[in-house]
């Protein structure tokens, strides 16, 4: 008899169960109350679902969650459910209300999502959150700051299963991981592809929680088929549509179906069931889009059932046989229509547009088949069989030129072969791979193929009219297997198939024949180029387990792995070239040819084997780095451009072009290499020059270029006060080969072109055992109590390996960095970091490059007087507190061109420290070093011990309605926040003035003082137009208009104007017309009008008058030989 749902009735069968089970067991005796108060919970948050999607069917508790419960007890029948233990309908109950829990996100987590931050201890981001928000925004074409309602509402479906897999865990983090775990996968299960399901280490089939083993898969999928039947009217009650009153096109289809749909139940069929859908509509759109529901429950059906029964459990057997769908047309005619395909043209432009002309890719692909069918065979024998084979598997290609214009290309394997089953069900049918299908997973074999499709044997009809086939089944396999025969003369016609009894019962193994047409390739691919298979086998089958042999127009060659066994491949091809990837860095091919010596001379390589050296299993690979056979060299950027590729040794004893070094732009970056254009094998056989990735031996020649190992960014960005910078040198980048195994490079795409990585990427798997590896490879050196050495080397493993100077930090430890100082008298010392954490700092005075001069000597072991750029003694005399040299004056031409970049580097990493433990506090002035001369400026910063910052947006807001004063650290915040929302060359430095100079507004054009007015004033503006949103063009143009105006400050550019005369009454004008705008178009409340200034507003001295009557900025102008020294210099204010 039929079981129906019916509403009155609560599905109590699971919950009852679940008591009877736990009652006598401790370790389970909470399950019940933790379902009760997980439940309430997920019930009170998904009533929210509507006000993001406020025309969804409901997916709220009242008309879906509990729903579900008595759907489960129709679909999975009260056998299977006493049959499942108290841990499965634990988890199952929860999944059923926890599996759409993501699709309630409030207007806050929308909030925390844009703001781009990675975590949050209020919400349960996801993995990657910006990531995949950023890729959401590209795709959907739409801005961060304006993306649509329906745009939030795709982001969150797509993501809605996964969000609720991290809510599922942070709720049981402290209360049971494993549960947390378990219920978070079959939460995220019922929206994932089938082929992740198949996943057995992800969904397994005995996870444990509390001692009970549960079948993760079977509760997966159970979810996921419970959720999909929720289809009936009962879903969706006139009562709650008559207040929804859908508008948009979607959401009326959607109710309407549902509405359409009267029941759902299981009817008795034979040894099992059937389920019956029954129902009736008026509308004939409705019952097309019903018939297209019907065909997607029928195929989820479907793939759920066969992968329960692929199990062979059979407790988990729900043994449902059909869909009867029962929907009936009222007052019309159905007409049931869909696409047909015409065979010849579909595959034709399948494969035109997914290998795009590329004439050899067939050759890789037939590559590929054979490697999976010998892997098959070896895996089959062994493990079912215990059979060894005693000879070496190969691949074998013969390229042999026809009469008619046509080139033959055979590629034959010994590998397991193909029957008439495996042909008729795989190979002629397009998108369907045996190694995906049921009968492969049956065997359990612990192999991983690289087919993935079943499109690869369409690619050999983009260059041939016709295929033959031979393959001969292993008869260990099957005994009574048949040589079989197939002629495909043309792609839309039948195959010719020919079966008989084997003449050699010993021979094994398929052969393709692919009879290459010239005028074929030149008509479609407007290519008439020779083929060349042997170098085109060379660049894409490189780490191939199995050789490949080669019989090209007469040349043998065969192409082995590099970790392969060159001794018994050279026995066993004696009369064949051997072809083998080189792993080794080459420096010939790195340097211009006048510098090969020198590089040779001065450099090594430094070589990683990933499997050995990092313990990484089912990854071979090497990764490369050139690095000086001295670590005490000095290299000097010689070509000014950024990222260098020109450098010098320093190295006085020598002429430039002696110790000069410039290598390929090729190896700057990995992104640098382009498909060339004169290259002839296609694009799935060019590879970097700086890095080549295998996917179980094939090169995926798309892969996305290294991040990290390239160089991984700072967790800070350092503006303004520190100088705008990236460590902006490096060295050549590594070199990296790495052949991926199993699943440890994810899928490609359907191309085989690229990898399917959505989350990841695939340098993941080594780049942090990389970098600890080197880090402890120098571990010795890196303890070193000499801090100008210990410097010196972490701006070598930055430079020549790459290293952020964050990654260095953490594994020295930020209390043992040192950091250069000037001490009283002049004297440099380094001091560790840990010395200075509960210190107040201070910088080195702005303009006093005379001390960053005497840092570099003392690299270079030379006396501070004895070049071109000495001081006076009076000037390194320095009298008053010490402090940190820092890199702003490294910006000086004449120190910069002379200083190299491992000095530029070590000049900056106190920055990296200063962060990590103070604050910007104030600027300090000091007396100048020239008698009636501009003081100097100095920053001060603070330790961070206590201190609370007001939230971001409450910062704006003082800044915006002018409520001041804001205390150092809260301005600082906003000062970072204002560069980051607002792309500006250079910025101000900005910053409350102590005394003698605290009412002053500017110090010449570099600070600003922001106790005056007219700094608060700029602020205000920046922070107002980043949080503007015009509605109209008039007011964008206004906004626009007071953007530009802005930036005529002299402060936005002062590099430009610091030799040219200050015009006062122009930055006056500026002032008016900004007073103008804003006021006159209300555009800032509270805004109080920028004031005029005088030459009494600038620091006295910073500026002066000159002949011309025109005013300059002292320290970029003044002619210091005319001033006479100051004997109070360099003391406090």
């Amino acid at each position: 008899m039929a079981k129906t749902i019916h509403p009155s009735i609560p599905g109590e069968l699971i919950l009852s169960e679940l008591k009877k089970k736990t009652q006598n067991n401790e370790r389970q005796s909470e399950f019940l109350s933790l379902f009760e108060s997980f439940s309430r919970l997920v019930a009170h948050e998904t009533r929210f679902i509507v006000a993001l999607f406020p025309e969804y069917t409901p997916h709220d508790e009242p008309l879906h969650l509990r729903r579900l419960f008595e759907l489960a007890e129709c679909l999975l029948g009260e056998i299977v459910i006493k049959n499942l233990n108290a841990t499965e309908l634990f988890i199952l109950a929860l999944s059923l209300y926890g599996h759409d829990w993501g699709m309630a996100v409030s207007d806050k987590e929308k909030e925390v999502i844009l703001s781009g931050s990675s975590h949050s201890d209020d919400f349960a981001l996801l993995e990657n959150e910006q990531n995949k928000f950023e890729q959401h925004l590209i795709d959907q074409n739409q801005l961060r700051e304006n993306l649509s309602n329906f745009g939030w509402q795709e982001y969150v479906r797509k993501t809605h299963a996964e969000r609720s897999a991290r809510r599922c865990i942070k709720y049981f983090k402290n209360i049971d991981n494993g549960i947390g775990e378990a219920l978070a996968r079959a939460c995220e299960g019922h929206w994932l592809d089938f082929e992740e399901l198949r996943n057995l280490i992800i969904y397994p089939y005995n996870y444990s929680i509390r001692g009970e083993v549960i079948n993760l898969r079977a509760i997966a999928i159970y979810v996921r088929l419970i959720d999909l039947f929720d289809i009936t009217n009962e879903r969706t009650p006139y009562s709650i549509y008559k207040y929804t009153a859908p508008k948009d096109v979607r959401s009326v289809m959607e109710w309407a179906k549902h509405r359409a749909i009267n029941s759902m139940s299981t009817v008795p069929s034979q040894n099992g069931r059937n389920i019956l859908v029954d129902g009736q509509t008026t509308d004939h759109e409705v019952f097309a889009a019903l018939l297209d529901l019907k065909s997607f429950c029928a195929h989820q059906l479907k793939e759920g059932l066969e992968l329960l029964d692929e199990m062979h459990l059979e407790k988990y057997n729900l043994h449902i046989y059909d869909l009867k769908w029962n929907i009936i047309p009222k007052g019309f005619d159905p007409i049931n229509i869909r696409f047909q395909f015409d065979r010849s043209r579909m595959f034709e432009i399948l494969s035109d547009e997914i290998y795009q002309g590329d004439k050899y890719v067939f050759i890789r692909e037939l590559i590929q088949n054979s490697v999976d069918a010998m892997k098959f065979r070896t895996e089959l024998l062994s493990t079912r069989m215990g059979y060894r084979q005693g000879l070496m598997s190969r691949v074998k290609i013969c390229v042999e030129e026809l009469d008619d214009d046509q080139t033959l290309v055979s590629v034959t394997d010994d590998g397991i072969g193909m029957d008439r089953y495996v042909i008729e069900n795989y190979l002629s049918v397009a998108g369907r791979s045996y190694y995906r299908s049921e009968e492969f997973q049956k065997l359990g074999l612990k192999m991983d193929p690289i087919s993935r499709f079943g499109v690869g044997i369409l690619s050999c009809f983009m260059v041939a009219e016709r295929i033959e086939i031979i393959s001969y089944r292993d008869r260990l396999v099957k005994h009574d297997s048949k040589v079989i025969k197939i002629q495909v003369p043309f792609v839309d016609q039948q195959f010719r198939v020919e079966m008989r009894n084997p003449e050699n019962h010993d021979r094994v193994g398929t052969t393709v024949k692919v009879y290459v047409s010239a005028k074929k390739i030149l008509k479609n691919l407007h290519d008439e180029k020779p083929l060349q298979v042997t170098d085109y086998v060379r660049a894409i089958a490189g780490a191939v387990d199995f050789p490949i042999e080669i019989i090209e127009r007469g040349n043998k060659s065969v192409v082995v792995s590099p970790w392969a066994d060159f001794d018994e491949i050279s026995q066993t091809f004696p009369e064949h070239h051997l072809h083998a990837i080189d792993t080794h860095l080459r420096i010939d091919n790195m340097f211009a040819i006048q510098n090969i010596k020198n590089a040779k001379l001065n450099f090594k390589e430094h070589r990683i084997d990933v499997s050995k050296d990092l313990n990484i299993e089912n990854v071979e690979g090497y990764i490369s780095y050139l690095i000086p056979l001295d670590f005490d060299i000095r290299l000097v950027n010689s070509g000014r451009s950024w990222p260098g590729d020109d450098f010098t040794i320093k190295d006085s004893g020598k002429r430039r072009q002696e110790k000069r070094l410039q290598f390929s732009f090729k190896w700057r970056n990995s992104r640098n290499n382009q498909l060339p254009e004169d290259w002839n094998l296609g694009r799935s056989a060019f590879s970097q020059m700086t890095y080549q990735i295998f996917l179980d031996g094939i090169l995926v020649s798309g892969a996305l270029s290294p991040r990290e190992i390239d160089g991984k960014l700072p967790k800070q960005y350092f503006s303004s006060r520190g100088g705008h910078f990236f460590t902006d040198e490096h060295f050549v980048v590594p070199r990296v080969i790495l052949n991926l195994i199993k699943d440890r490079g994810g899928k490609t795409d359907l191309s085989r072109f690229s990898l399917e990585n959505r989350s990841s990427h695939w340098e993941d798997i080594v780049v942090d055992k990389l970098h600890l590896f080197l880090l402890k490879y120098y571990e010795d050196l890196l303890k070193s109590k000499d801090g100008m050495q210990l410097l010196v080397l972490m701006s070598q493993m930055e430079f020549f390996y790459r290293l952020s100077v964050d990654q260095i930090i953490d594994f020295i430890g930020l209390e043992n960095c040192p950091v250069a100082m000037i001490k009283t008298n002049g004297t440099i010392l380094f001091e560790d970091w840990g010395n200075l954490i509960d210190r107040q700092i201070l910088l080195q005075p702005k303009y006093t490059n005379w001390f960053s001069r005497k840092l570099i000597n003392k690299f270079n072991n030379e006396d501070s007087t004895s070049n071109n750029y000495s001081q006076n003694d009076f000037l390194l005399d320095w009298k008053g507190e010490a402090f940190i040299l820092t890199r702003h004056d490294l910006e000086h031409q004449a120190l910069e061109d002379g200083s190299s970049v491992q000095e530029i580097s070590v000049s900056r990493y106190y920055n990296y420290y200063l962060v990590r433990t103070h604050h910007f506090s104030h600027y300090r002035f000091l007396s100048s070093p020239y008698l009636y001369g501009a003081p100097l400026i100095q920053e001060v910063w603070a330790p961070n011990k206590t201190m609370f910052i007001s939230p971001e947006d409450e910062l704006f807001e003082k800044i915006i309605e002018s409520e001041i004063p804001l205390d150092a650290s809260e301005l600082e915040k906003v000062f970072y926040s204002a560069l980051e929302r607002e792309y500006v060359d250079e910025m101000p430095n900005i910053g409350n003035f102590e005394a003698p100079y605290e009412s002053s507004f500017c110090f010449g054009l570099t600070h600003l003082n922001y106790r005056h007015q007219n700094t608060i004033n700029i602020l205000q503006i920046l922070i107002a137009f980043s949080k503007a949103k015009p509605k109209t063009n008039e007011e964008s143009v206004i906004w626009g208009s007071v953007h530009d105006k802005l930036y005529e400050l002299p402060y936005f550019d002062r590099y430009s104007h610091r030799h040219f005369p200050i015009k006062i009454d122009e930055i006056n004008t500026v002032f008016s017309e900004l007073n103008t705008y804003i006021v006159e178009n209300y555009l800032i409340k509270n805004f109080h009008p920028f004031s005029s200034i005088i030459f009494d507003d600038f620091v006295e001295g910073t500026v002066y008058h000159a002949e011309d009557d025109n005013v300059y900025s002292f320290f970029d102008n003044a002619d210091f030989d005319a001033y006479e020294f100051n004997e109070s210099y360099s003391l406090t204010l």
